[in-house]
């Protein structure tokens, strides 16, 4: 399958005047609330809302890349996020559970911001052939060590 054209990042009905979207009456029932509230002729506004709806969310997934991590989604394994600006991958499926925890079962981080490695905590070291250092933030090489 080829990749898709990237859309063109505008919104459906963003320059709509304030009469023109209305709020859809309830998101969880759909259009089962049209038959109560219109007789099965759901109004423009609705379409404009939803069609908008959409658009903001596509755009949004856009331009982050990465959803953020949300109390409210179920995450199934393998899932990624970011949170506080780190990225994370589900280790199991999860809700609720969030991500910045130390030593999570749920999640582990993906990329990002990792801190220099020391004694007391696993991080980004710099190989190193020199001799007689003292640094522990740097780590000798196999050659080196086979000197």
């Amino acid at each position: 399958m080829p990749v898709m054209k990237r859309p063109d990042e505008q919104i459906f009905a963003s320059s709509a005047k304030d009469n023109e979207v209305q709020t859809f009456p309830n998101l969880t029932r759909g259009w089962g609330i049209s038959f109560e509230q219109t007789q099965g002729i759901p109004p423009m506004e609705w379409f404009n809302f939803l069609f908008k709806r959409l658009d903001e969310a596509l755009l949004y997934h856009l331009q982050r890349g990465l959803p953020e991590w949300s109390a409210n989604t179920d995450y199934p394994q393998h899932a990624f996020v970011q949170h506080q600006g780190k990225t994370y991958r589900a280790l199991r499926a999860n809700k609720k559970k969030s991500p910045d925890i130390a030593m999570s079962a749920d999640w582990v981080q993906w990329a990002g911001d990792y801190s220099l490695a020391s004694l007391t905590q696993k991080g980004i070291v710099q190989l190193s052939s020199e001799t007689g250092s003292n640094a522990e933030d740097k780590a000798a090489t196999p050659k080196r060590l086979r000197q």
